[in-house]
């Protein structure tokens, strides 16, 4: 989920329908939430441009270029690593998460709109809600962005609201058209508009790429929120995971909690193969990508890591790993949000 439905973790998921924060019912505000910068390593690192703003550092973690507040050592820049994917990819693998969603939800009765989706506390209907809403405030975010206009504060509560008050089958349906209205216009965006477009997000702000990428990781997640409800053996898109894992990085400070325990986790994934380094300090978690160890603490498909960032990855959901590594204070320190 964005910066504007930041603030819950998975503990608070149990009262869902109970609770509403500021007037706004929690189904809009829970959900694949990204999260913070990486915690940059010193795998690789470049001459900054004389004129480099002091206050703000590129890194490495979605594809294109992400500037966030923080200053490195004079003239010099740490990444976490160059990423294995690129613009292309990630818009070709949103496309196709956009094409599975319309497949899957195409095919749904209204009793199916209205079971449990992962988590339980929301419907298949609340997830499509969410993805649908989340369309709606993305692209009238990247429209007045292009057109120099700020975007108003109620803008994303007033569309809350709307989407709030529609019945399951609308939900599902009006979901679909806003999921395919997004993809259409990033689609459609000519070279002067991709080239000169800034989102501003929170303390970060992303080109095109960025943008297409917080996308992705959200429409990947709550696909599969929606696949296990109805096959427990579901993992997350294949087309997605390459994407999506590379961008891991960017958001474990807001996924990860502390445990006050300092630590260090060596990963490597199948699927594709990657391998990074979770490192649990006493006041924040970090991931970043590393270099191959020949006995790893953790092997698992990436997919399955994905879901263990983003809090999905409970017993009844875990494929078989490797490594000595306790899956349980992984989870405990990777709760979802």
């Amino acid at each position: 989920m964005l910066l504007t439905n930041l603030g819950l973790r998975s503990t608070d998921r149990r009262s869902l329908a109970a609770r509403s924060q500021n007037g706004q019912p929690l189904r809009h505000r829970i959900g694949a939430s990204f999260g913070t910068l990486a915690n940059p390593s010193t795998a690789h690192s470049r001459d900054l441009p004389a004129d480099f703003p002091e206050s703000k550092v590129p890194i490495a973690g979605l594809s294109g270029t992400t500037w966030v507040p923080g200053t490195l050592p004079s003239g010099r820049l740490a990444q976490t690593r160059v990423e294995e994917t690129t613009v292309t990819d990630a818009l070709d693998a949103l496309t196709g998460s956009v094409d599975r969603l319309h497949a899957l939800v195409d095919g749904l009765d209204p009793d199916q709109l209205t079971a449990s989706a992962y988590p339980t506390e929301w419907s298949v209907a609340d997830v499509l809600s969410h993805l649908g809403s989340g369309a709606v405030i993305l692209l009238r975010r990247l429209d007045d962005t292009l057109a120099g206009t700020p975007t108003p504060d109620d803008a994303a509560p007033a569309v809350w609201d709307t989407w709030n008050a529609k019945v399951p089958e609308a939900q599902a349906a009006d979901a679909l058209v806003a999921d395919r209205a997004l993809l259409d216009r990033v689609l459609g965006l000519t070279a002067d508009e991709r080239n000169r477009f800034e989102f501003a997000m929170g303390p970060m702000t992303f080109d095109l790429d960025g943008f297409i990428g917080l996308r992705l990781n959200e429409h990947a997640l709550h696909l599969w929120d929606i696949e296990v409800a109805f096959d427990p053996t579901a993992t997350v898109a294949a087309g997605s995971v390459a994407s999506v894992v590379d961008n891991l990085q960017m958001f474990t400070r807001f996924t990860g909690t502390p445990t006050g325990t300092p630590g260090s986790v060596e990963v490597t994934t199948s699927d594709p193969q990657r391998s990074f380094v979770i490192v649990l300090g006493p006041d924040e978690v970090s991931i970043s990508a590393s270099d191959p160890v020949a006995e790893p603490d953790l092997e698992l498909p990436a997919e399955a890591l994905v879901r263990l960032v983003y809090g999905r990855l409970d017993p009844d959901h875990t494929p078989a790993v490797r490594g000595g590594a306790d899956l349980d204070v992984l989870r405990g320190v990777f709760p979802g949000a």
